[in-house]
C-alpha cells in the first residue's frame, strides 16, 4: 500500500489549505526545518507546494479540522506557517 503524505498550509487558524506531497518532499521539508530555514523560505523553494493545484486535498479549513483531515488522508503531516503578516 503507498503511502501517502500531506503538508497543511496554514494561512491563520481559521484559513489553511491541505495539500498531498510526495514521501521525497515530505523528508525535503523536514530536512529544511532542521537546517533552520523559515516556513516561508521552504514553502518558496518547493514547486511541488507553491505551483501544482491537483493535488490540494482540502482548502478553507480551520486548523483543527486540517489537522484531523490531514491525519485521516495518509501517513504522516506537517503544518507550514504561511502568514502574510
Amino acid at each position: 500500500m503507498r503511502k501517502h503524505y500531506s503538508v497543511i498550509l496554514m494561512y491563520d487558524d481559521y484559513n489553511c489549505a491541505i495539500k498531498q506531497i510526495s514521501k521525497n518532499t515530505y523528508d525535503q521539508i523536514q530536512d529544511m526545518k532542521k537546517r533552520g530555514e523559515s516556513d516561508k523560505s521552504i514553502i518558496k523553494s518547493l514547486t511541488e507546494i507553491n505551483t501544482v493545484e491537483d493535488n490540494i486535498i482540502i482548502n478553507g479549513a480551520t486548523i483543527e479540522e486540517a489537522k484531523s483531515r490531514a491525519q485521516d488522508e495518509g501517513e504522516d503531516f506537517i503544518v507550514l506557517k504561511n502568514f502574510t503578516h
